[in-house]
């Protein structure tokens, strides 16, 4: 149920992405926002990148901001207001297998890297007894510092590219129809 609560407990909920939000009944909001900001630290954590807690900023600065941004609104636009995901889900079958098609790919290559990242860590934990000091250095800083950083800016750089390829595309096909 969606209404407005007590300023006080809205500010405290605030204070963690997500929680105002669905302490407001914005569950679908909260849920997503709560998501976005646990899996971008886990990601940070795991040495993926440090820009990930940069981005748990920006989503924790954001999160605040809309709970109090909603609890300020008139009631008339308050209860105009849709519950709805971060990431855009269809409400019609064939539209969700679109779009699940679409992330689908994505989401396999981000798990298949964080369960990449969370071997490589266990493993030099292992290695950490066995093996030399000198190969452990190398490791630990080739592994767990350079890899990650450079796996992460080719991913960012083939998704800048995905993203124009696809932009231009779009624009094409809105001039051939509108010809």
């Amino acid at each position: 149920m969606i209404k407005k609560k007590n300023k006080f407990f809205t500010f405290i909920f605030s204070l963690l992405p997500g929680a105002g939000e669905m302490y407001m009944g914005f569950m679908k909001m909260g849920i997503s926002l709560m998501c976005c900001f646990f899996l971008t630290l886990i990601l940070a954590d795991m040495g993926v990148s440090d820009f990930m807690v940069l981005i748990a900023v920006i989503v924790w600065f954001y999160s605040f901001f809309h709970v109090h941004n909603l609890a300020g609104l008139p009631d008339e636009m308050f209860f105009e207001v849709k519950d709805e995901y971060l990431l855009p889900f269809a409400d019609k079958e064939e539209e969700k297998m679109m779009i699940t098609g679409k992330y689908r790919k994505v989401a396999a290559v981000v798990l298949i890297v964080i369960g990449i990242s969370g071997l490589l860590k266990s493993f030099f934990y292992v290695a950490v007894r066995y093996f030399p000091q000198e190969v452990r250095m190398i490791m630990n800083d080739f592994i767990f510092y350079y890899l990650p950083r450079v796996v992460f800016s080719i991913a960012v750089i083939v998704l800048g590219i995905y993203m124009i390829r696809g932009k231009k595309k779009q624009l094409e096909d809105e001039s051939i129809q509108s010809q």
